[in-house]
């Protein structure tokens, strides 16, 4: 399963921008895009509503800290799928001659939060890609109210996985009929 971090993060009440780091961390090359979730929380058992509150989150695993999530489940629902990259396995980054696959491309040494004052349409650009590697620029709108006291603000995004044709061959997930399927995984993204 490709990894997914939060690099960079700069939120306002008028537009919030992240860079996010994806990383294959398989043994085969993966092809993957990002595109707006459905995602809008966990059912509860007392009605059929998904509750946009989530209870002890898993955010940083090294650390085993668990955080209350409150997601914001409008905020990409315009957000357009960006292009396929295609990201090499791990094993070929070691490989790499000159050792040049452990180096920040110059797109991403240089980057800086880019000014805007307020957006319209959140949007979501591929910076740079290395070998094992991609970072992608998510511009949203704002977040008026970030500190919603013991829990963090969240919001859910669809990371695609093209299964078959060379992608994520060594997955157990059938490829169907299509000749580009996609697995969909909702990623929930916090800051603090």
């Amino acid at each position: 399963m490709p990894r997914v971090r939060v690099m960079n993060v700069d939120v306002s009440s008028e537009r919030s921008i992240f860079l996010l780091k994806v990383t294959n961390p398989t043994l085969g090359p993966i092809r993957l895009r990002f595109a707006a979730s459905n995602y809008e929380g966990e059912p509860s058992w007392d009605s059929k509503k998904p509750n946009a509150s989530l209870k002890q989150v898993l955010v940083d695993e090294l650390k085993q800290t668990f955080m209350d999530v409150d997601l914001n489940t409008n905020t990409l629902r315009d957000l357009a799928t960006t292009e396929t990259v295609e990201l090499l396995s791990s094993e070929d980054s070691f490989i790499e001659f000159g050792g040049k696959a452990r180096e920040l491309p110059e797109e991403i040494r240089e980057w800086k939060v880019p000014i805007t004052t307020t957006v319209e349409n959140s949007s979501m650009r591929l910076v740079a890609v290395s070998t094992s590697t991609a970072w992608f620029e998510l511009v949203t709108c704002g977040f008026p109210n970030s500190d919603t006291g013991t829990s963090r603000p969240g919001i859910c995004i669809a990371l695609e996985v093209e299964v078959g044709n060379g992608s994520w061959e060594s997955s157990l997930i059938p490829q169907q009929k299509d000749e580009h399927d996609f697995v969909v995984v909702d990623l929930v993204i916090t800051w603090p």
